[in-house]
C-alpha cells in the first residue's frame, strides 16, 4: 500500500508548472508538440532526433527556445489562430520563433501582417518556402544550442589590412570598398587622421555623409565608459550645487535685512550684569570680614565661619 501511494501522481504534492510540462530540460531531441502528429515537416527531420512532448510551443529546439509553426494557406483560412497560441505561449522561453511556410502565391499582405504580430510579441520571424527549409531551420537551431557564437563571431585578422578595415568599417556607412580607396589614396591611419576634410571628399564613392561620419570619428575625442560616467557624475554634482547655492541666494535676498547696530557691543565694553554686580561686592566684602588665620583654621572651623557668613549676609 506504501508503495502504490507513492507511484499515485495524485498522492503527490501540487508543483508548479515549469518551463516544459512533461518533458525533459537536458533532452538532446528536438521535442515536438502533439499537434503537430501527421505534419509532414517531421520527415524532412533527419539530422536530429525528435520526438513527441507535452509542451505548449509546437518545437522546443533548446531549453530556451520555443518554435511555433504556422502555414500561410492556413493562416489565411484561420487568422485568429496564431494569437491564440502566442497567448497561451505568454513570457515562456527566451527565444521564442515564428517559422511560418509560405505555401501560397499571393503571399506579400499575409507576411507583413505576421511580421507586425512577431513584433508585437517578441518573436523571431522565419519564412521558409519549401517543408525542407523549416526542417533545416529546427534542425540548425537543435543542432547550435550548446555552442558558442564563435562561427558567427567577426574575426580580425593580425595583418595591418585586417585591423584598419576593421577600424574604418566601424564607422558608419564606410564599407571595405572605401577602405580600399582610403588606404591607397591617402595612406595609413595616421595620414588619414591628419588629413583634411577636403581630401575625404575628393576621393570617390566618399558622399557627403560618409565624409562627414569619418571627420567626427577622427576629430573627436576618445573616451571609456569610466571616464565618461565619472565626468557625467561631475557635471551632474556640479548642477546639483549650483542650484542649492541659488536657492540659498535667493532666499536670503528674499528676507528683510536686521539691524545689528544696537546689538554690538565695543571690545572695550563690558556686558552690564546687576546681579553679577552684586554677587561681585558680596563676595569682596565676605573675603575682607575673614580672620588672617582663615587658611590656618582646621576645616571644620572654616566650614562653620563661611556658614555663619553665609548667615549673616542673607539675612
Amino acid at each position: 500500500m506504501a508503495h502504490e501511494r507513492q507511484g499515485d501522481p495524485n498522492a503527490k504534492r501540487a508543483q508548479p508548472h515549469p518551463l516544459i510540462r512533461g518533458a525533459q530540460a537536458s533532452s538532446n531531441s528536438i521535442l515536438v508538440n502533439s499537434c503537430q502528429r501527421g505534419n509532414p515537416i517531421l520527415q524532412h527531420i533527419k539530422g536530429v532526433a525528435w520526438e513527441y512532448a507535452d509542451i505548449v510551443p509546437d518545437y522546443q529546439v533548446g531549453v530556451s527556445s520555443g518554435v511555433l509553426f504556422l502555414s500561410l494557406r492556413y493562416f489565411r483560412l484561420h487568422p485568429e489562430y496564431i494569437h491564440m497560441r502566442i497567448q497561451k505561449l505568454a513570457h515562456m522561453y527566451t527565444l521564442r520563433v515564428l517559422l511560418v511556410l509560405c505555401d501560397v502565391t499571393d503571399h506579400q499582405q499575409a507576411i507583413k501582417e505576421l511580421t507586425k504580430i512577431a513584433l508585437v510579441s517578441r518573436m523571431v520571424l522565419l519564412i521558409a518556402w519549401t517543408q525542407e527549409e523549416a526542417a533545416r531551420y529546427l534542425e540548425t537551431y537543435k543542432a547550435f544550442e550548446q555552442r558558442p557564437p564563435d562561427m558567427i563571431r567577426t574575426r580580425v585578422g593580425d595583418s595591418y589590412a585586417s585591423q584598419l578595415t576593421a577600424v574604418l568599417t566601424s564607422v558608419r556607412g564606410i564599407n571595405k570598398t572605401d577602405v580600399m580607396t582610403l588606404s591607397t589614396r591617402v595612406g595609413s591611419l595616421a595620414n588619414m587622421a591628419r588629413a583634411p576634410h577636403e581630401t575625404f571628399a575628393m576621393l570617390p564613392g566618399m558622399g557627403e555623409v560618409k565624409v562627414e561620419n569619418l571627420s567626427k570619428a577622427f576629430k573627436q575625442p576618445f573616451r571609456t565608459d569610466f571616464a565618461y560616467r565619472k565626468a557625467r557624475k561631475q557635471t551632474e554634482t556640479n548642477t546639483s550645487n549650483a542650484a542649492t547655492d541659488n536657492e540659498q541666494a535667493n532666499s536670503i535676498q528674499a528676507t528683510e535685512p536686521i539691524d545689528l547696530t544696537d546689538q554690538i557691543q565695543s571690545p572695550t565694553q563690558a556686558p552690564t550684569d546687576p546681579l553679577g554686580e552684586a554677587l561681585h561686592d558680596t563676595n569682596a566684602s565676605a573675603i575682607e570680614g575673614l580672620p588672617d588665620n582663615f587658611d590656618s583654621l582646621p576645616e571644620e572651623e572654616q566650614l562653620r565661619i563661611a556658614m555663619e557668613m553665609s548667615v549673616n549676609g542673607f539675612t
